[in-house]
């Protein structure tokens, strides 16, 4: 387990209808993407906005710069992080 990240108000355990499961099948020998996941779930769970960035180096016409924009305002929220049956805390 990578620390304690869990944070999410009670009020999201009765409206399941709302989220959605995505199950990944990775190779990640130094744990960066649930690192990464943890890092989304810290700053946009408590109602943090922002935005992640692609590869910035990288000109759009080469596949770079994408942005995905995080609304921590409530409508983005990730609610757990379960990493070989364990959830993350």
């Amino acid at each position: 387990m990578l620390g304690n990240t869990h944070l999410y108000d009670k009020k999201f355990e009765k409206t399941g209808k709302d989220f959605v499961k995505i199950e990944l099948l990775v190779r990640d020998p130094d744990n960066q993407l649930v690192k990464f996941l943890q890092k989304v779930r810290r700053h946009a769970n408590p109602g943090h906005s922002f935005v992640v960035v692609v590869d910035p180096d990288l000109g759009k016409a080469d596949g770079g710069s994408e942005k995905f924009s995080f609304d921590g305002d409530g409508s983005f929220f990730l609610k757990d992080i379960i990493v070989n049956g364990e959830k993350e805390k």
